[in-house]
């Protein structure tokens, strides 16, 4: 073995740390003193229960939660070492660098192409040669451009369930986010289109810190590096995926991925 293949490998950089995060809504505790850490270019997926937390974990790091709800945190929501709740930030900025995808696709019903650059010319982005630039490339990184690129003018409803989904992942790609957050993003697509979004969230984690919430464990097994499993708006365990999955330390998750939870 070389020497080169003796270093020791880089630790990981944190990305997005949550510390002892509790989340209200109203007067209702969705999540209770959580801490936990997100790493660059890794896939993190969130398991657990229907009700127990996730997608306010997970909304809370962009504060989408906010819109029209009223909301509480205590803790912290750390995007490269910055407080995302601190009071001078910026919440567009914010929900540039962090984007999201939600469990069921959304297109506007407009074109595709305008679908894609909305985000940018919403950020002042109006030179038509950048644009199409930045369409080609979004599609091209959703693993889309292929299938629409002789029809960018036509209506994005017109897509299949599974070609709206990654339009919506090129639309977040198209203003350079660099956290994508996924809300259950297969859960209304069929296996052959949910097989396409696992394959692009492999792909896409090359270049972008990725959180997904699924209620699919085979899912979560098969495209994140770390799990962390919700269970009542607390967190019970946080792993590297295949300890978590195989040697879970918790009996309450060892139930849950098995099956024989409650």
């Amino acid at each position: 073995m070389t020497k080169a293949e003796q270093k020791p490998q880089e630790p990981e950089k944190v990305k997005v740390r949550l510390e002892n995060l509790t989340f209200y809504y109203g007067g209702y505790k969705s999540i209770t003193d959580v801490s936990m850490e997100f790493f660059e270019r890794k896939v993190t997926a969130i398991i657990g229960p229907s009700g127990c937390g996730k997608s306010t974990l997970i909304k809370s790091i962009n504060r989408i939660s906010e819109i029209n709800n009223d909301i509480r945190v205590d803790g912290k929501v750390l995007l490269d070492n910055k407080n995302v709740y601190d009071r001078d930030i910026d919440l567009v900025d914010l929900r540039r660098r962090v984007g999201m995808v939600f469990q069921r696709p959304n297109p506007f019903p407009i074109s595709i192409y305008d679908n894609v650059v909305f985000g940018p010319r919403l950020y002042g982005v109006n030179d038509k040669k950048k644009l199409d630039e930045i369409v080609q490339y979004s599609l091209t990184k959703s693993a889309l451009w292929n299938e629409v690129r002789e029809r960018l003018n036509q209506s994005a409803i017109g897509l299949s369930g599974g070609q709206q989904q990654r339009l919506c992942i090129a639309r977040a790609l198209a203003v350079d986010p660099e956290v994508l957050l996924m809300d259950e993003p297969c859960s209304a697509l069929d296996p052959t289109a949910t097989a396409r979004i696992e394959e692009l969230i492999e792909d896409l984690k090359k270049y972008y810190t990725i959180v997904i919430v699924t209620h699919n464990m085979q899912q979560a097994a098969r495209v994140s590096d770390y799990t962390g499993f919700l269970l009542n708006g607390q967190l019970i365990e946080y792993n590297i995926t295949t300890e978590l999955f195989t040697t879970p330390e918790e009996k309450v998750t060892e139930d849950y991925i098995t099956g024989r939870f409650g």
